[in-house]
């Protein structure tokens, strides 16, 4: 049990409910055997991986996130300034972006008339 319980303690403990002193004897046997011991590492190790990784999907998943939104609105912007009549030359130069990928990128958010 607690190693911070005197002996003294842990005795009157086991003394007032029987299923305490059965919960003792089976940590003293528990604790006893290597391979129970290895298992129970093993165990907590495999825990601590497994919560260490999803620490790393979720700050990759962030990443994403920010990366796509950015994306998102670099894109509304170059739609807007294409709105607004500026050349795409100029808004390559602004924005990073390609001619040909603002040309697709216009050309993609025109409403389908067919519809």
């Amino acid at each position: 049990m607690d190693e911070k319980l005197s002996e003294q303690r842990l005795k009157e403990l086991i003394a007032m409910d029987p299923v305490i002193g059965k919960t003792e004897e089976h940590l003293e046997l528990l604790s006893s055997e290597d391979s129970v011991r290895e298992l129970a590492e093993a165990r907590e190790n495999a825990q601590r991986d497994w919560v260490s990784s999803m620490s790393g999907s979720r700050d990759e998943g962030i990443a994403i996130g920010k990366a796509e939104g950015k994306a998102e609105g670099k894109a509304e912007m170059v739609l807007k300034l294409l709105s607004k009549g500026m050349d795409i030359a100029w808004i390559a130069e602004v924005s990073g972006m390609t001619e040909e990928r603002i040309r697709r990128l216009a050309e993609s958010s025109k409403p389908n008339i067919e519809e």
